[in-house]
């Protein structure tokens, strides 16, 4: 009997997900979820040594299929979340395409089962890992004085430019547009992004608002997101950044970092 069972349209879709989870973690905890507020999947997991946060969002609407044992998903949250090992489901979607519909099933016999549909069809069953590190917990609710919105486009080529001369991701927001400080140890660049430039979508926030984040970090969670992605990117001083970005018509995937603290008055 299948307690939970999880059809996603593409395998570009869960694909996309897990490359986001594996880059802070080797186990994705996956968590049915079915109330007012959300009817679907539910990703929530934390990088504690790094303090980042991710909670990932799946609507049913996005989904080809959800289905569950109403006494099942009734549980409390450790006692329904399933966690699976990333490298065992990446063995599994060894012959998935891009196009390649993926469906996911937790059974009463105890095993994750995996099930790829495209050119070939393959099933898998994989044990659950362990729950031990894993606690429910969602992204705060955060008033941040400042917001951009952007293309993951410009996320990506600033920490290429950030990573070769610096571990601090700083920008501001200057009366020119966004910019962008590296300071490495024998070399000091300063980017400029105008308001005006295609990859900006908007800006609410006030000229010299200034953010810094750990470059490493911002790389990690940028492995889960495309150049074409919108994104929106909250933030303040000394605040954590929330990156936010829409995934199918009604889900999400979010991620809090927090800050580097800055010692400047």
């Amino acid at each position: 009997m299948e307690l939970i069972r999880l059809r996603f349209p593409s395998f570009k879709l869960f694909d996309m997900i897990l490359k986001s989870i594996e880059a802070i973690d080797d186990v994705i905890y996956l968590l049915p979820v079915e109330d007012d507020d959300m009817s679907g999947l539910l990703i929530t997991q934390i990088d504690k040594p790094r303090v980042i946060m991710t909670n990932h969002y799946i609507d049913e609407k996005d989904l080809v299929a959800f289905d569950y044992d109403p006494d099942y998903i009734a549980k409390e949250p450790l006692d329904r979340v399933v966690p699976v090992l990333i490298k065992d489901l990446r063995r599994g979607l060894k012959v998935a395409k891009k196009d390649s519909v993926i469906e996911l099933s937790y059974k009463e016999d105890g095993f994750v089962h995996l099930t790829v549909e495209g050119q070939y069809k393959s099933h898998s069953k994989i044990h659950p890992a362990g729950t031990s590190d894993w606690m429910f917990q969602k992204l705060p609710d955060i008033e941040f004085p400042s917001t951009i919105r952007i293309y993951g486009k410009l996320l990506r080529d600033m920490l290429s430019l950030a990573k070769v001369s610096t571990n601090e991701f700083v920008f501001m927001v200057t009366e020119d547009g966004l910019k962008f400080v590296f300071e490495g140890m024998n070399i000091e660049q300063e980017v400029t992004i105008p308001f005006d430039n295609d990859l900006i979508l908007d800006v609410e926030a006030e000229p010299g608002a200034k953010g810094i984040y750990g470059v490493n970090y911002l790389m990690d969670i940028a492995k889960g997101i495309d150049a074409g992605d919108e994104l929106l990117m909250e933030w303040g001083k000394d605040y954590p950044m929330r990156i936010m970005k829409k995934i199918g018509e009604h889900s999400k995937m979010e991620w809090l970092l927090a800050p580097r603290i800055d010692d400047e008055e």
